[in-house]
C-alpha cells in the first residue's frame, strides 16, 4: 500500500487495488491465479484486501490526506478541490473495490452487501452483470 504512505489516502489504494483486481478477473479467466499469487515478502491482493477491511466495516476510520507528502495534493486542495483536503473517508469508495474482489474470492460477498445497504452505493453495472453471469 505503498500509495497509503506517501498519500495518507484510503481513495489511492482503491484507485490502485481496482485495476489489480481486473486483471485478476482476467487472468483467472486464463486459468492463473493472480488474485492468490504472494510476492516473495508475502504481499498479495487478498493481503491489501484484508488490510483494507475493517476500513470498509467502519471498524476503523480515516482522515484522508493529513499526511500526504505530496505536494499536488497540497496544491489542489488549496486550490479549492476539497476532495483532496482532509476529510473522512467514505466507506462507499470501497464498494466497487470489494465487488470486483467478490469475482476473485467469493468469501467477500457478505461484505460488499453489507458496504451496499450502509452506503446505498452500488458496484458499477458491469461488476453485477459479471456476478450475475457467474450465479448459477
Amino acid at each position: 500500500m505503498f500509495d497509503f504512505h506517501e498519500r495518507d489516502a484510503l481513495h489511492y489504494v482503491t484507485y490502485d487495488l481496482d485495476p489489480l483486481l481486473m486483471a485478476a478477473i482476467a487472468a483467472k479467466a486464463h486459468g492463473e491465479d493472480w488474485y492468490g499469487w504472494q510476492s516473495p515478502a508475502g504481499s498479495s491482493l487478498a493481503a491489501a484486501l484484508r488490510w483494507l477491511e475493517p476500513y470498509a466495516l467502519g471498524t476503523r476510520t480515516h482522515i484522508e490526506f493529513v499526511n500526504s507528502k505530496i505536494l499536488f495534493d497540497r496544491q489542489r486542495a488549496a486550490a479549492g478541490q476539497i476532495e483532496y483536503a482532509p476529510h473522512p473517508w467514505d466507506r462507499s469508495n470501497a464498494v466497487n473495490t470489494f465487488a470486483l474482489a467478490s469475482l476473485c474470492d467469493p468469501s467477500w460477498a457478505p461484505l460488499v452487501q453489507r458496504l451496499t445497504t450502509d452506503t446505498r452505493a452500488k458496484p458499477s453495472a458491469w461488476i453485477w452483470l459479471e456476478a450475475a453471469r457467474r450465479t448459477p
